[in-house]
């Protein structure tokens, strides 16, 4: 697959995504609704089951700058973070959006569609936080 600057505005999409589902909000707002105890997260590789080769890596890396861009949360190891986040990309597609005007059948921009799965579990009680496809 080729990385492009749609590819990379994706994968940051899908991190702001996580996180708002995290935060249990989609309005923007000053702080977090999260609670004192839960201010620590670790995140597992996301698990490829669409097929996109590297996907999983450029997504997690994509979740992992924006938690440290956020700042709300601290990245810790699975072993001492309160919130452990997996995710699933379940599956990938393109969809031409705009051709080349002296090559008609030539795609020049394309819109990736990823079906992604996330779940978010309180590591001391195992209580699931966020889970949505």
């Amino acid at each position: 697959m080729k990385h492009t600057f749609f590819t990379r505005s994706f994968t940051a999409g899908v991190a702001a995504l996580a996180l708002a589902l995290l935060a249990g909000c989609t309005n923007y707002q000053v702080g977090t609704t999260l609670p004192r105890h839960l201010r620590s997260i670790s995140v597992d590789t996301f698990r490829n089951e669409c097929g996109e080769p590297l996907l999983e890596a450029e997504v997690t890396r994509a979740v992992l700058q924006e938690i440290q861009r956020e700042g709300q949360l601290r990245l810790l190891d699975r072993e001492t973070a309160a919130i452990h986040l997996t995710g699933t990309l379940v599956s990938y597609s393109l969809e031409p959006m705009r051709y080349d005007q002296n090559r008609p059948r030539t795609v020049s921009e394309y819109r990736s569609l990823v079906r992604t799965r996330i779940r978010a579990v309180e590591a001391r009680t195992g209580k699931v936080i966020v889970e949505q496809t």
